[in-house]
């Protein structure tokens, strides 16, 4: 319900909403010691170990992000994602104990599925139609009316071209921004609506219940189908393939259920574009394996691919992740994480099968009922709620009134849904066989796209292994942990936690995207109001005192209402790249109309602090802050130092221009004075003036010189981008040809 689609905050078109979530599960880990500790209770429910190898991955992440990650932010953010799925994983086992709980968290689950798949038909009906439409018409309007999107700042956005792509092919995303992951969830939990409706089927007294969760399932593949994705649908056949031939049903029932399974995979390989697909992940996998092959132990640091592959010669799309679940963690934290994600699987999967050898310590079966347990329906309500909050920060009227209705149509689905999927009976060894299927289902589909770095796809598998494990009976008697450290400790323990992840991760992000949000909401206002109203200002016959007043107030708005959020917003987050270069571009803005009507030792010192904001080598020592420092091989430090250079040059034109005609003038009156005095004073007028015209258009070289310059820098890095680099440089050169023609007075 939260887009939960880029971990690692490289977008401006993302928020840290998700990170509620994640303060959730530390909330639920306090809670859950503080309750031991008060009851003394000792029993302690053992995964075999996952759960510690989940807790190695994140220390190896971390070893990453300081070891070799360039760009540190996203791999300490996604870093701690990971740490999340282990907690979310280590909860539920302690937890969900009784097995209603367990049967009641998956069927919220599979009504989340059906909810979204839902939206995402409605989209493919109703929207992206239009919105293909509008794309074609004018991309960048479109571009520009997404949320959070109003910027003006380039960089390489990874979920903006995912959307374009989107829409341009049609796909749904639900309420994710990436069509294979909304694809991902829903094979995820398709196999627990078709188990349910197998269990409604099988029972005489709920067949029309069958019917109705049987439409469920196929919301559930229909979703499947609009999003695309051709390695869901075809892992999805050869998973109803194999579990046909394990149905108590008799042999031609079997063979002739797997093979229209097997045929309906086969109608989804040929007709999807797979080759093409596979050609371009193979490609992206190639360049992957030879990048990571240079840090072959520790990795480029999570979310660092992307950028890492912009400078190579790979001829791939930029993407965070690159949609292969090992090579992920292998360009991640090496060999060693891939290890450890192994050794979590490996561990739960032994755990599972000693489980299913176990003898059962509880009746297996969940007969039919009623919703006597309205916790679950309220908690379902409340988890709507806080996803349709958490979704609308920072969005328009119109944006938040359309997201209200999507926010009520996933809930009256869950509820019909849930509704239906939690009376149903059935066994805990059916629960277990949907959670293992559904969960073969997603790692063999993370093996050619999605990831599971994303919350919105990790967070639901981990939630369900540990749902595998509590549907079984467990090997041996539950542990017990008592003493001081077992019972009263874990509480500071992981009170300590806690606060290690309030005070480092959540609260400064939080904190610079609320500042952030704050200043966006004033960008419309200054390009549409504030800055024609200044240059409505400087109209022929206008006197100087109202020249300046219209700067003045021009001034105070844009400290005012932009730099000083977006200033604090650094402060609490220092280490956001983008955030730099978008304090860079207002900060030109800045010295622009402190320069009026001429450069002063103020305006130096406010260009020098827009340059350090970028991180130029050509600013002073604070530039080690800057965008390019803080994220080398990103694009938003080096355009907005090109952009900075650019402005000044073509500023500089534009007085080299005034001062050629303002000596112009000056000769036209010395031709015309009487007296020899005034001639003369007005051709000395008329010398300094080709002097200053002269200087400025020095330096108006010297600042075409420094921004191309930037650009060669960008090429370094990203050298693939040459066409948009050839953009750059002819539209400084058309603006530069503009303010070198004749003006009027």
């Amino acid at each position: 319900m939260v887009a939960g689609d880029d971990p690692g905050l490289l977008s401006p078109l993302s928020q840290p909403a998700g990170m509620v979530l994640t303060l959730g599960w530390f909330l639920v880990l306090a809670g859950w010691a503080a309750w031991r500790s008060w009851t003394r209770d000792t029993t302690w429910k053992g995964s075999g170990g996952a759960d510690l190898a989940l807790l190695g991955l994140f220390a190896v992440l971390l070893i990453s992000t300081f070891a070799s990650a360039e760009y540190k932010q996203p791999a300490w953010l996604i870093s701690w994602e990971w740490l999340s799925y282990g907690l979310a994983f280590f909860l539920v086992r302690q937890l969900a104990r009784a097995p209603e709980d367990n049967h009641a968290l998956l069927c919220a689950l599979a009504a989340c599925a059906a909810s979204i798949a839902a939206q995402a038909l409605y989209q493919r009906a109703f929207e992206l139609p239009e919105l293909g439409d509008k794309l074609q018409e004018n991309s960048a309007a479109l571009k520009r009316s997404w949320p959070r999107q109003y910027s003006h700042v380039e960089n390489d956005d990874a979920v903006s071209e995912i959307r374009t792509e989107a829409i341009q092919q049609q796909r749904a995303a639900g309420t994710f921004v990436d069509p294979e992951n909304l694809a991902a969830f829903l094979a995820l939990l398709a196999p627990t609506m078709v188990g349910l409706t197998i269990a409604a089927a099988w029972d005489r007294m709920t067949r029309l219940r069958a019917i109705a969760i049987g439409a469920c399932v196929l919301l559930a593949l229909a979703g499947v189908v609009v999003a695309g994705s051709w390695s869901s649908l075809a892992t999805l056949a050869g998973a109803a393939a194999v579990v046909a031939l394990a149905l108590p049903l008799r042999v031609p029932y079997r063979l002739a259920i797997a093979a229209a399974a097997l045929a309906l995979g086969a109608i989804v390989i040929l007709g999807f574009p797979v080759r093409q697909q596979l050609q371009q992940s193979a490609t992206l996998w190639e360049g992957n394996w030879r990048l990571t092959g240079q840090h072959a132990w520790t990795g480029v640091g999570a979310g660092n691919l992307g950028r890492q592959l912009a400078g190579s010669a790979t001829e791939v799309t930029y993407r965070e992740f690159p949609g292969n679940l090992v090579l992920e963690l292998f360009s991640s934290g090496g060999p060693v994480a891939v290890g450890c994600l192994i050794g979590a699987l490996a561990l739960a999967g032994r755990k599972i099968h000693q489980g299913w050898h176990a003898p059962p310590s509880q009746p297996d079966t969940l007969p039919t009922s009623r919703i006597e347990r309205w916790e679950f329906l309220l908690g379902g309500m409340a988890g709507l709620l806080l996803g349709f909050v958490l979704r609308t920060p920072n969005l328009s009227a119109d944006q938040i009134q359309h997201e209200g209705w999507m926010c009520g149509l996933r809930a009256v689905v869950w509820l019909i849904a849930f509704a239906l999927l939690y009376t149903t009976g059935c066994t805990l060894r059916l629960l277990n066989i949907c959670c293992l299927v559904g969960g073969c289902v997603m790692l063999v589909h993370l093996c050619f796209a999605g990831s599971m770095s994303n919350p919105s796809l990790g967070l639901p598998f981990w939630v369900m292994a540990a749902v595998a494990l509590n549907t079984l009976p467990a090997p041996r008697p539950d542990r017990r942990w008592g003493g001081l450290l077992g019972t009263h400790l874990l509480v500071p323990l992981t009170l300590v936690l806690g606060l290690v992840y309030v005070m480092f991760v959540f609260a400064p992000v939080t904190r610079s995207a609320l500042l952030v949000a704050q200043a966006r909401q004033h960008y419309e206002a200054w390009d549409k109001e504030v800055e024609p109203s200044m240059r409505e200002s400087f109209r022929e016959g206008a006197s100087a005192s109202s020249r300046q007043a219209a700067v003045s107030r021009g001034t105070e708005y844009l400290e005012r209402h932009i730099l000083e959020p977006l200033r604090s917003a650094g402060r609490a987050n220092p280490g956001d790249a983008y955030l730099s270069a978008e304090l860079a571009f207002w900060m030109g803005r800045q010295w622009d109309l402190a320069s009026h009507p001429q450069q002063t030792p103020e305006s130096e010192t406010v260009f020098k602090q827009a340059l350090d904001a970028t991180g130029s080598p050509l600013g002073s020592d604070n530039k080690k802050d800057g965008a390019q420092s803080i994220d080398p091989r990103g694009m938003e430090g080096y355009f907005a130092e090109f952009n900075l250079h650019a402005h000044r040059a073509v500023a500089h034109e534009i007085r080299a221009q005034q001062a050629i005609e303002e000596a112009k003038a000056r000769r036209e009156k010395a031709d015309k004075a009487k007296e020899e005095a005034w001639k003369t004073q007005y051709l000395k007028d008329a010398a300094m003036l080709d002097d200053q015209s002269q200087l400025e258009a020095k330096q108006a070289r010297l600042e075409k010189t420094h921004a191309r310059a930037a650009l060669d820098r960008l090429l370094e890095n990203h050298p693939r981008e040459r066409e948009k680099v050839r953009e750059s440089e002819e539209k400084l050169q058309k603006e530069i040809e503009n303010a070198r023609k004749p003006r009027t007075k």
